[in-house]
């Protein structure tokens, strides 16, 4: 915001030379009521009439105002002789920064009179009584934040202000919580007030979700949490039924957009990569144009090793960019760079998912994938089958093994590793299934469709198959070839914690005979030379790392 205030400010200024009319008073609140200086003016004017916001955790809200105050301190050089070092007031910005819990209270005037559970005629009454209610909490900080703005003097008139907000504002918020707390069938209203601490939008941010229609833009990093596993008690929706806290985060942030136009957060690439965010995904991407950059290790830029999307939303045609599954392990600004968005669409998704890609040739193979495809690999699946044998876990490979791999205990008894997982196949079409998911090619489709963490059996399934792969005479001898590799190349570990010495296989080392696979596959596909060499190098020097190099 820092540079539009700046060019608005010049152009006033160009304005009033021509015409001292014009903007007379804007530039007057400047040059007469500021002390310091023009940067000062621009940081005070944007924490106080633009930026606001809600966290649950008290001391991250102290924190976010101290480093506010910081920043506009930053630009000042303190002058020891005059009064306050020269310095103007620092903002009170105790009504912008709130602590809260975004997701218990009313957004919306609708939601409180919906809650009210009372015939229509009691529903008016009661919708006229909170609008009064309000306006006055409105006009209270109309008046709290003019007196800021106006650099108002008189102290004693600016503490009976904020006193006569906070009184406002305390009664109307203690309504309304009384109201959602009646809902609960609870007998203990403090209790139930301190653990799930309701922020009332509509209250506390009145002139912007009333008079503005909402924020104008919404901005986030939701906490990444999973519900199940954390015991969250109050029951969050009646439509949705989510898994992870940051969706229902997102919901909330609709219902606070104006005109749910504006929307960006740093959130999970389960978003746009896991059947159990299908509906939170159709939610944004209707009505909107969604951008997608999506990241593998986010260390270096935010201090947390996650697979993170930023996502940004903008309501108009409906349409969605995304960026490849960027790996930030190299300089972070070198690996940015290939970040660049391309469009997908309904004709490459998979499994209802988009992909994650940047290029013409990830678009184009997803494309002959899928037109070629005459079947899907869950088809081939049976009760009675030959067992195929893989991990969850997606590394920079994804063995699938025809033995089963075992660890050995201090004794020498076999011990099956607990993360192993199988799929069971028509004994005819083995060799054919182990060749398409041990290549390159479903690597690649791993990365552009699922979350990049684990394999979804599901999405196993439901990946496209040519059924003339099925007859190809050549898989069979390279498949052999792969399983003796794997085998050959295996290395025990002892491991303390499992007390057992491991299994672990290096795929890396069998890259060769892997691409020979897709090399087989890409003439069914119909894969041009170029295309193929994409697939065969795909994130080469991730994958490879070491090996690389010793080539």
């Amino acid at each position: 915001l820092e540079p539009l205030y700046e060019t608005c400010i010049s152009r006033m200024e160009d304005f009033h030379r021509q015409n001292t009319n014009l903007f007379k008073d804007e530039l007057a609140e400047i040059s007469q009521k500021y002390r310091s200086n023009i940067q000062y003016f621009i940081y005070k004017s944007i924490i106080l009439r633009n930026l606001y916001g809600v966290d649950i955790m008290a001391e991250a809200v102290e924190i976010a105002k101290l480093r506010l105050f910081l920043k506009m301190v930053a630009v000042v050089d303190a002058d020891r002789r005059a009064p306050n070092l020269g310095l103007d007031p620092l903002p009170d910005i105790d009504f912008n920064i709130r602590c809260g819990n975004m997701l218990v209270g009313y957004a919306t005037e609708d939601e409180i009179v919906q809650g009210s559970s009372a015939d229509i005629f009691t529903q008016q009454e009661f919708r006229e009584k909170v609008e009064i209610e309000m306006e006055k909490v409105a006009r209270a900080y109309d008046t709290f934040r003019h007196i800021q703005l106006s650099q108002h003097e008189d102290i004693g008139t600016f503490k009976q202000a904020k006193e006569e907000l906070k009184q406002r504002l305390s009664a109307f918020t203690d309504l309304l919580n009384h109201q959602m707390f009646s809902h609960t069938g609870g007998s203990d209203y403090n209790a139930w007030l301190d653990s799930h601490q309701p922020f009332h939008w509509i209250a506390e941010y009145y002139q912007i979700i009333h008079g503005n229609g909402g924020f104008d833009v919404v901005i986030g990093n939701p906490p990444y949490v999973e519900i199940s596993k954390n015991k969250i008690d109050y029951k969050l929706s009646e439509v949705y039924r989510f898994k992870d806290l940051y969706a229902y985060v997102l919901v909330r942030a609709l219902s606070l957009a104006k005109n749910k136009k504006m929307l960006g957060f740093i959130i999970p690439v389960s978003f746009n990569s896991t059947p159990n965010f299908k509906k939170l995904f159709e939610l944004y991407q209707n009505d909107a144009t969604l951008y997608m950059s999506s990241y593998a290790d986010t260390a270096k830029m935010f201090m947390i090793t996650k697979r993170l999307s930023i996502v940004l939303r903008m309501s108009g045609e409906e349409r969605i960019y995304s960026t490849k599954y960027i790996r930030l392990n190299s300089t972070m600004e070198h690996r940015l760079a290939e970040g660049a968005y391309c469009q997908v669409d309904s004709t490459i998704s998979l499994s209802s998912m988009f992909p994650k890609v940047s290029s013409p040739h990830e678009v184009s193979i997803i494309s002959k994938v899928k037109n070629s495809a005459n079947m899907v690999i869950g088809a081939l699946e049976a009760n009675t089958g030959e067992q195929l044998n893989y991990t969850r876990s997606i590394r920079n490979f994804r063995p699938f093994y025809l033995f089963k791999p075992t660890h050995k205990t201090k004794e020498g008894a076999k011990k099956i590793p607990t993360e192993l997982k199988s799929l069971c196949v028509d004994k005819d079409y083995l060799s054919a299934v182990t060749a398409v998911l041990n290549s390159n090619l479903t690597f690649e489709l791993l990365n552009w469709f699922t979350d990049v963490r684990n394999v979804n059996p599901g999405f196993i399934r439901s990946i496209p198959l040519n059924k003339n792969i099925l007859k190809e005479t050549r898989i069979e001898a390279i498949i052999q070839d792969l399983m003796r590799d794997y085998q050959r190349n295996m290395e025990e570990r002892y491991n303390k914690t499992t007390q057992c010495f491991e299994s672990y296989y290096y795929p890396v080392k069998s890259k060769l005979i892997i691409d020979s696979i897709d090399k087989v596959l890409a003439q069914h596909y119909g894969f041009t030379e170029e295309e193929l060499d994409f697939i065969i190098n795909y994130d080469i020097k991730y994958r490879m790392g070491d090996e690389l190099n010793d080539e």
